[in-house]
């Protein structure tokens, strides 16, 4: 009797474990999480090898939205570390896997070329531009871009076709003090120390590059131009859209002493200095009020 119950009791135990196995591949195993990744510049592809998995969960550490993808590809905004999380799930579980994912903005070169494609592709957070809008209080420059590597500071310069425009200027604070340099009133605590200006014909642009000494007024100005030829390289100019007239150039950093940060505002005159008619960043009228707004000038990234 007893080796019968025994016996039975066995037969039970074996059942149960045969029902809790069965139960347990019906589930399948528990997924493991894993994953490669390839960067190009600030956009990374990720490649996923997780195992035994059916849905994905991936945060991208830039605060993005979470995705869902199997192999996604995400753009992130800035270089840096950032710390990539997979989560794979199945029916029986999930498991987590964690890298540290480094991407670096790729170095770029501008053809100075007269194409200006090149200006379509560049990294946003090194770009500086500023634009006309409907507040402006003068027409003659349209858009103006600049962006800088460790060789060159590039700029792109738009203004207006009509012939209105004849005298191209930029002017640059290159210390970034703005009780170092000329104070003008387009810009506010501007601070120029080099100004790059010269008169233009249809196909060619013309700079001296000057340097600004003392004083409180253009007076300040050593008006002894310096040698521009070896700092400023020059595309023609071209006609682009709505009848404006646009050119490209590069500044050599090196032949720019002392520059430890830079910040730039551009003036358009008239034909022989006739009088300012454009001016980026630009005076503005604030809608509120009906004040005008004097801006700074733009910053541009130096590595």
């Amino acid at each position: 009797m007893k080796r019968t119950f025994l016996f039975a009791s066995i037969i039970a135990m074996v059942a149960v474990l045969a029902v809790s196995c069965k139960e347990k591949n019906a589930a399948g195993d528990a997924p493991k999480a894993r994953f490669a990744y390839a960067t190009d510049g600030l956009v990374v592809t990720f490649t996923n090898a997780s195992k035994d998995a059916t849905e994905y969960a991936w945060d991208f550490g830039d605060g993005a939205e979470i995705s869902k993808e199997e192999n996604p590809v995400h753009t992130y905004a800035a270089a840096g570390t950032y710390s990539v999380k997979l989560t794979a799930k199945n029916a029986a579980g999930e498991n987590s896997a964690t890298e540290s994912v480094t991407v670096e903005a790729k170095a770029f070169e501008i053809a100075i070329d007269g194409n200006f494609s090149d200006w379509n592709d560049l990294p946003a957070d090194k770009l500086a531009e500023a634009s006309l809008d409907d507040m402006g209080t003068m027409e003659g420059l349209h858009n103006i871009k600049f962006i800088a590597n460790a060789d060159y500071i590039y700029f792109y310069m738009e203004y207006e076709g009509d012939g209105s425009v004849g005298v191209l200027d930029i002017f640059m604070n290159i210390d970034g003090d703005a009780a170092t340099g000329h104070d003008s009133w387009l810009w506010e605590n501007s601070g120029a120390d080099i100004l790059f200006e010269g008169g233009t014909d249809a196909t060619n642009w013309y700079p001296d590059f000057f340097t600004f000494l003392n004083g409180d007024d253009n007076s300040g100005w050593n008006w002894e131009p310096q040698d521009a030829e070896g700092a400023i390289n020059l595309s023609e100019i071209k006609a682009v859209n709505n009848g404006h007239l646009a050119l490209e150039g590069s500044i050599v950093r090196a032949a720019i002493q002392g520059m430890t940060s830079c910040s730039v505002g551009c003036l358009v005159q008239g034909p022989n200095w006739s009088g300012e008619v454009g001016a980026l960043p630009e005076t503005y009228v604030d809608l509120e009020s009906g004040a005008s707004v004097v801006p700074p000038m733009i910053t541009v990234k130096l590595d």
